[in-house]
């Protein structure tokens, strides 16, 4: 069978940074976008970029509504300011 990792590992409001907040949010969704789009986009040589376009692909991935590109496009941001 397949083996997801357990989502929210530990108590999300021990988080120290944004980015340690994601990676204990949802293992398996940082896990997947890791894999699948963060590595093939350039990994650490092109975060800036590619957490643009992951933030942006997880909005549209909710719906394609202004409300839910705007909410990624903030992740975005604060993430991107944090590295």
């Amino acid at each position: 069978g397949v083996e997801a990792p357990e989502n929210m590992p530990r108590c999300i409001n021990a988080a120290c940074s944004f980015a340690d907040f994601w990676r204990g949010w949802h293992s398996s969704l940082n896990l997947w976008t890791v894999r699948y789009l963060y590595i093939p986009l350039g990994g650490r040589a092109a975060r800036r970029w590619s957490i643009w376009v992951i933030f942006t692909f997880v909005g549209l991935w909710h719906d394609l509504e202004w409300r839910w590109l705007a909410w990624a496009w903030l992740n975005a941001l604060f993430f991107s300011l944090e590295i």
